[in-house]
């Protein structure tokens, strides 16, 4: 399945509508994430709060907590920038441990784990706003790597 996330434009806040393949509005996402610390909210079409999207405080590497919204506040995935030549970060999503790597100047990244595909984020340039293209096999995890588009987004093109 594909989902199309467009970052909105000239926005003083993060706002990040997702569309499905018919081209509705599956999911949105929308707050603060700062250099230091911020936060970004995502919701269902209902306006139903999934998760938060938390900031690490690290100062060299950027890493991120999806926070499901609920009382508990149960982490369902991390992500950290590792040391490397190309973009590179591990994530961990309900004790899996997967990897996005990619090329930066294709801006194109794939989520593998033990090398098998798990999804594929694509950027298409030359658009009104940045939009990313998601492949994901498994729908349920959609709003998990949703948000965790978003955060990439921030980790290398707009981490001020």
């Amino acid at each position: 399945m594909n989902l199309f996330i467009r970052k909105k434009a000239y926005n003083l806040l993060d706002r990040y509508d997702v569309l499905d393949d018919t081209g509705r509005l599956a999911y949105t996402a929308d707050g603060l994430l700062i250099r230091f610390k911020g936060y970004l909210v995502m919701r269902d079409r209902a306006g139903v709060e999934l998760l938060t999207l938390r900031k690490g405080s690290n100062l060299f590497f950027s890493n991120y907590t999806a926070e499901s919204s609920d009382n508990d506040g149960e982490i369902l995935a991390t992500m950290q920038q590792k040391f490397d030549i190309h973009p590179s970060f591990q994530i961990t999503i309900g004790g899996n441990r997967l990897e996005l790597r990619g090329n930066l100047r294709a801006c194109d990244f794939e989520i593998l784990q033990n090398d098998e595909l798990h999804g594929r984020i694509r950027k298409r340039n030359l658009r009104w706003g940045e939009t990313y293209v998601l492949s994901v096999a498994n729908i349920q995890d959609a709003p998990v790597y949703c948000a965790l588009t978003a955060a990439l987004d921030n980790a290398l093109f707009h981490n001020y």
